[in-house]
């Protein structure tokens, strides 16, 4: 987490802004100095702000620092929030990233739910679909009695 702070306060400074005028109606200047020194975790909500402000691209920073924490949680965390803003297009790379490569290791039903809602929110439906059977067969394969795709989704 050191190395996110480090990369917001360069940011910061290089754009001649105070904590307080960073801050602004979102969080305090004491959580950005905190955030900065590594000391907490930013919200999601927190972190979208914070790389808005800076014109960093929200979704280098999120793949940055999920490497850094393995923190999967955070980052899906932070996917939704982006997706409920309307922002799919900027969660998408992230939850891709969290979700990972299939051959390597297979993701989290929860996480291939975000990815399939990031795709269905941007039209996607065959992307949709595919991460849909995805985490279908990861909840099956984690459970004894097999999960339809509806109530994965919460319709069933």
């Amino acid at each position: 987490m050191p190395q996110l702070g480090e990369r917001l306060k360069k940011a910061r400074i290089a754009k001649g802004l105070t904590l307080e005028a960073l801050a602004g109606e979102t969080c305090t200047a004491a959580h950005v100095h905190k955030v900065e020194a590594g000391q907490v975790c930013p919200s999601p909500r927190v972190l979208a702000h914070l790389c808005t402000a800076l014109e960093l691209p929200l979704h280098e920073v999120a793949s940055h620092y999920f490497g850094l924490c393995r923190n999967p949680g955070y980052v899906l965390s932070m996917c939704e929030t982006l997706r409920a803003e309307g922002k799919a297009e900027v969660s998408l790379p992230v939850v891709e990233a969290l979700a990972g490569d299939r051959a390597r290791r297979p993701a989290k039903p929860e996480v291939l739910l975000e990815l399939a809602r990031a795709h269905a929110c941007l039209g996607r439906m065959a992307e949709t679909e595919d991460a849909l059977l995805r985490a279908a067969s990861q909840a099956n394969a984690a459970s004894r009695r097999p999960i339809v795709g509806k109530t994965l989704l919460g319709l069933g």
